[in-house]
Parts: C-alpha cells; sequence; structure tokens
C-alpha cells in the first residue's frame, strides 16, 4: 500500500543564511503520492554570530584544504565567498556529495573540489593525510557542536586542524500534539519518514514509544544520501529508500 502521510524531519532553518537549497517536489519522492505533509524537525537550523564568521573567514583564508560537512557549510562558505570575505581560496576543498559540490559552482576560486564517496567525512581521511604530509593546515566548517570523528583522527596522525563554526544545530523537541500525530501515522501503517542527516534515523526512533517503534517496519524511510540509508536500516527500518532530492 503507497504511504500517504510524509513525516518531514528535515531541519528547521532561521534566515536564508542557513539555506538548504529549494523547497522539497513531494511529487519526485518515492512511495507516493502523499496527501499529507507533517513537519516534525529534529533539529533547528540558524546562522552563526558575526563573531564567528569573522573568526571562520579568517582561520579559512589560511588552510590548505577546507572541508565542509553539510549542506548548510556548503552554503555558508559560498556566501562568505561571494560577499568577498574569503581573500585566498583554499587550495583544495572537500564536500560529502555531488549536491554539496554543486553549491560551490557559482563561487569564483581556484580550488579542487574533493567528494567524499561514501557522502561521510571520514570517508575523505586518506585524501586528506596525503594531501598534508608536510603540515597543511585543514580547517573544518561544520556546526557549532560537530562530530570529532575526523579532527581526531587527523591529529592522531599529527596533522595541523582548526574546526570553525558556520552555523547552529540545535534540538527541537516536539510538542505534544505532533508528538501524538507523528505516532498516530506510524499506527496507520501508511507513513514515510524524511530522514536528511544520519543522526536522523536514531533521534527520530529515540523520540517515539514502544508501541510506535514496533510500528516502525511498516514505515518508508526516505534518505537523502547513501550514509542515512544505513543509519536508517540501523535504526529498524526496514523499507528503505533513495530520496530524489537536492539537498
Amino acid at each position: 500500500m503507497s504511504a500517504r502521510v510524509l513525516l518531514n524531519t528535515r531541519p528547521q532553518l532561521e534566515g536564508a543564511e542557513a539555506g538548504m537549497g529549494a523547497a522539497l517536489d513531494m511529487a519526485a519522492l518515492p512511495g507516493g503520492p502523499y496527501g499529507e505533509v507533517l513537519d516534525c524537525p529534529l533539529n533547528g537550523i540558524r546562522p552563526a554570530a558575526e563573531d564567528e564568521l569573522v573568526d571562520a573567514a579568517a582561520w579559512i583564508n589560511r588552510a590548505h584544504v577546507l572541508v565542509l560537512v553539510s549542506p548548510n557549510a556548503t552554503q555558508v562558505y559560498a556566501e562568505l565567498a561571494a560577499a568577498g570575505r574569503i581573500a585566498r581560496a583554499p587550495e583544495h576543498i572537500a564536500v560529502m556529495g555531488p549536491s554539496s559540490s554543486a553549491r560551490l559552482g557559482g563561487v569564483p576560486r581556484a580550488s579542487r573540489v574533493l567528494v567524499s564517496a561514501s557522502h561521510d567525512a571520514l570517508g575523505l581521511l586518506p585524501a586528506l593525510l596525503e594531501l598534508t604530509r608536510h603540515g597543511e593546515l585543514v580547517v573544518i566548517g561544520r556546526a557549532q557542536a560537530g562530530k570529532e570523528a575526523l579532527p581526531d583522527a587527523l591529529r592522531e596522525h599529527g596533522r595541523s586542524v582548526r574546526c570553525v563554526t558556520l552555523y547552529h544545530r540545535e534540538p527541537m523537541p516536539w510538542p505534544d500534539p505532533v508528538h501524538g500525530q507523528v505516532e498516530a501515522a506510524l499506527f496507520t501503517r501508511q507513513a514515510a519518514v524524511l530522514l536528511t542527516t544520519a543522526s536522523a534515523p536514531a533521534e527520530f526512533v529515540q523520540r517515539l514509544s514502544a508501541p510506535a517503534r514496533a510500528a516502525l517496519p511498516a514505515a518508508v524511510a526516505l534518505c537523502t544520501h547513501p550514509n542515512v540509508e544505513r543509519a536508517a536500516a540501523a535504526a529498524g527500518f526496514a523499507d528503505v529508500r533513495a530520496a530524489v532530492s537536492s539537498l
């Protein structure tokens, strides 16, 4: 039976600086058509403070390699470059997927762009180690409290690393009515869940009651990247599909 309710966990955005591309094309998502879309964001995205952006630009101007760990980070870098705040483009820019690489298409730069084949930051580690054999600086652009796996791995190999804040990502609790609607949709066994980050599947499941978790295998997980697909399967989704998305 086709899923009729789409549970949209995509982060809620504040301001153009946190742009995530065009609005979702519901007709292009598998599992539909969807008669209802319920927004149930797991996190909110808001712009970094001006002093954080000044600091970030200063470090990026010194970087040999810049790693942009998400579409949000790529978007903010593109905006900094367009505003003339990047005086010296890094020799290399590493991103997580083709869509992020495409976002750099309009950015004046002389940088070589690397794309993680695994759609995650650690997938870039071998290339980053090769590019920084002589102590060159790696700057990682991310949210204010990003994952430490990549910077820790680089430091373990003796590399010079600086993490800079390009945006803020903060948990958004669901109001009681939204929580009830999410679980009711799962109980109908006609729900699909849009998941846009690797942490989203586990965060989504953690918010559910035991009965709602039991209904999870009947839901369709629509995932924007292969690493999100793997996380969804690990979280208990049985029907995991790639979403058609510009994220």
